[in-house]
């Protein structure tokens, strides 16, 4: 049926002011549309994908891989409250991966005429950024909508699925369906596979799981027509030949359902922790499922209280005044009509009358991020199936909080790991080195860097050794150990003391006239933006707590775990 209700959850925003509830992924780096800018600004909002977030958001394109069965802690803010009664709140986390998926070499949007890609071919023109493939618009652009869907006064216009009422003039970003942005669980097959549901409702969860397309199939039109009898009676004429089109069964993705649960608790607007002072977070557990080219998608969906969202659809369309009042607001809101800044007569006698700053599309507002590419490699030979591996990386970007915000400071990620003996830890950063030249900062401007020091205590800023002092001593316990040339890093520093040899000689890097290969090291400038020291068995137990030393100055004091 083409009314259908928003068992297909609908995507709405609380505020009755004109407003934006944005959402940032921070670990892994949300890019917000972001390739290599300098400027505190992204260049293009259009460039792969419609987040309808702060241009400032977003960090530089940075690379890391994750291996088969690793934990890693996905960390983001949204600005509007979650796991409370103000909003309906839905989080909606997915991944895909594709030989094709890439972050790109500009800032363009990828073209849809072919004849502006390089050989014809805009799916394979690794100029510029894709996820959704060409074919995926292309489908997108010559299906009918779903015109049983609730669009308030707006006017779409045409009936395709690049319009919906937050996108009513069928604006394209990448090759993004908007549709399929819009709306989950979406009824069309797609490229993305269910992570996670988040939701402040968890008596939709049945619902969220059993609809997801990882376990349903899905049925498309392969031309332009959107139900199979109009499939069947569509024909097309190639050359002398004539064709109908095929209404085809797309399986399920085969895995398992989304995990579904009770959303965090957040204030409205505010960017910042949940309860306990930590960001949001999801442990993801990193599926059997490797690719060179994979990358993330968070949307964060707000469904507003003033009407009946689950019994709200076209019907209650009220773009010409003799449509009707619209859905009912009057039993929530005392409203007697959902318009664009309605005027409210408050004391009902026709004298006073005061206009509401409310815009009908943001009452359907979908935001999202998407990180740049990553990797999913298998466990590395010698690591058994069932042991544990947790990924330890880097946020934030360089300056200070004013200065990143959307974005946020250096943390470690997890900021706290628990792990477990016999468990390995991945310890691997990435960063930029076109941050804005006036962001505060250590070191060489622009660039991101992070190192590892053992210290005391977490709220100590002195090394758990003196490297000069013991350095002999140090010698005679560690020498035996020499051989492990992985650990041979001047950025990873004292966190064992069988790993601080570098060059031969004891913590060199922290030595002001010291080089490596020519390069100037006082403060990592040579360094790297990408750091990898790969699987590390745990063999002991007990609290260790760790710094950057270069990110301890301005207003970046507290990157420790």
């Amino acid at each position: 049926t083409k009314l259908l209700s928003s068992v297909l959850i609908f995507l709405v925003i609380i505020m009755t002011q004109i407003c934006v509830a944005d959402i940032y992924m921070h670990n892994p780096r949300g890019s917000n549309n972001r390739y290599n800018e300098r400027g505190r600004g992204r260049n293009n909002a259009n460039r792969m994908f419609d987040s309808q977030n702060n241009n400032r958001g977003g960090y530089n394109v940075g690379n890391l891989y994750y291996h088969v069965g690793s934990k890693l802690q996905l960390e983001w803010t949204n600005q509007h409250s979650c796991g409370n009664q103000n909003a309906h709140c839905d989080i909606i986390i997915q991944y895909m991966c594709g030989d094709l998926v890439r972050d790109g070499t500009v800032t363009s949007t990828i073209p849809t005429n072919p004849t502006m890609c390089k050989n014809l071919d805009c799916n394979n023109d690794k100029t510029y950024g894709m996820h959704e493939d060409f074919y995926s618009y292309i489908n997108c652009r010559s299906r009918e909508r779903n015109r049983g869907l609730f669009n308030a006064d707006r006017n779409l216009r045409t009936n395709q699925a690049t319009r919906t009422r937050q996108n009513q003039n069928g604006n394209r970003r990448g090759y993004e369906c908007p549709e399929e942005r819009d709306y989950y669980p979406y009824w069309h097959p797609m490229p993305w596979k269910d992570i996670a549901v988040l939701t402040n409702d968890v008596s939709r969860c049945p619902m969220y799981k059993t609809e997801s397309q990882n376990v349903k199939d899905r049925y498309a039109c392969d031309r332009s027509t959107s139900n199979s009898d109009e499939c069947e009676a569509f024909k097309y004429t190639v050359g002398n030949t004539q064709y109908n089109g095929t209404w085809k069964r797309y399986p399920s993705h085969g895995i398992a359902a989304p995990v579904c649960h009770m959303n965090q608790w957040s204030r409205d607007n505010h960017l910042g922790n949940t309860v306990g002072g930590q960001t949001f977070n999801f442990n993801w557990t990193i599926p059997n499922d490797v690719n060179e080219r994979c990358v993330l998608r968070m949307r964060y969906n707000i469904s507003t209280g003033d009407y009946d969202r689950d019994n709200t659809t076209s019907l209650h369309n009220n773009r010409r005044r003799r449509d009707g009042p619209g859905p009912d607001v009057w039993s929530r809101q005392g409203l007697p009509n959902l318009w664009n800044n309605p005027t409210v007569d408050i004391f009902g006698l026709d004298k006073l009358k005061l206009r509401l700053a409310l815009a009908t599309q943001q009452y359907g507002r979908t935001f999202q991020d998407r990180s740049h590419t990553f990797a999913i490699r298998p466990r590395p030979p010698g690591v058994p199936e069932g042991a544990t591996i947790d990924n330890v990386n880097v946020r934030g970007k360089r300056g200070n909080i004013v200065q990143v915000y959307p974005g946020v400071e250096y943390d470690f990620v997890p900021n706290t790991v628990q792990l477990t003996s016999g468990g390995y830890a991945h310890i691997q950063w990435t960063g930029s080195d076109s941050n804005p030249n006036n962001n505060d900062g250590q070191g060489r401007q622009g660039t991101d860097r992070s190192n590892m020091v053992m210290i005391k205590a977490p709220v100590s800023v002195y090394m758990f050794i003196n490297c000069h002092n013991n350095a002999n001593i140090l010698y005679d316990q560690i020498k035996s150990t020499l051989k492990e040339t992985r650990l041979q890093s001047p950025q990873f520093f004292c966190l064992r003391h069988d790993v601080t040899i570098v060059g031969g000689r004891i913590c060199p890097f922290l030595i002001p006239t010291d080089k490596q290969f020519g390069g100037d090291m006082d403060e990592l400038n040579e360094a790297g933006t990408y750091f990898d020291l790969g699987l590390r068995k745990i063999t002991s137990t007990g609290i260790y707590s760790y710094m950057c030393t270069r990110n301890n100055n301005f207003s970046n004091r507290s990157q420790k775990g």
